[in-house]
């Protein structure tokens, strides 16, 4: 009896996985928050614009907390104002939003500009990336001052009318239709004046 129930404790120590939650980046969520369209999001200074929200999952697509999530925005014409806020924790549902805090140095470039975004993941000293895409970037701060302002004004003057393509399109033109019109001078002049908290 005594052989038997070792053989049996033996099968089932050999027949158990040895499994350990980690990051599924397949169970991954990444979403943009308030984006323009699905290639292109916009920033501002006080954080108003657009954001990212991430729900890390494991294996059996479970929520994992305690994740050191990362974003990288690769284009140094975007200005981020706070990396700080660049990188978050998830929560116990496997949650971690970011605000963006940034504007554009876009003075020298007429369209929205191009920027590699990815979002990596850290757990138990093992990075993972949950989302790696081509975006385009524009924002009401277009001289990257931290603040929307005259000098802002003057640019998006020159742009006033002209057309563009989308994408890219012109970096004014914040509701994408290729034209930097009256719809796009709403949304600035609804961010004018907003500064870096």
């Amino acid at each position: 009896m005594t052989r038997f129930l070792c053989v049996v404790i033996l099968v089932l120590a050999v027949a158990a996985p040895a499994f350990a939650f980690v990051p599924d980046p397949g169970n991954t969520t990444v979403s943009w928050v308030n984006p323009l369209s699905s290639t292109c999001f916009w920033v501002c200074p006080d954080g108003d614009a657009s954001g990212l929200e991430v729900y890390v999952n494991d294996q059996n697509n479970q929520p994992l907390q305690n994740v050191v999530v990362t974003v990288a925005i690769a284009n140094p014409l975007v200005v981020v104002l706070n990396t700080a806020a660049l990188v978050a924790t998830t929560d116990v549902n496997g949650y971690a939003s970011f605000t963006l805090y940034a504007g554009t140095d876009a003075n020298d470039a007429n369209a929205a500009l191009s920027t590699q975004v990815t979002v990596t993941g850290s757990y138990a000293s093992v990075n993972y990336e949950f989302y790696d895409a081509t975006m385009y970037c524009v924002s009401p701060d277009l001289d990257g001052a931290s603040t929307v302002g005259p000098l802002d004004y003057s640019v998006f003057q020159l742009d006033w009318l002209k057309s563009m393509a989308v994408p890219p399109g012109y970096r004014s033109d914040y509701n994408r239709d290729g034209t930097v019109n009256a719809l796009d001078y709403s949304k600035f002049q609804l961010h004018y004046g907003h500064t870096y908290p």
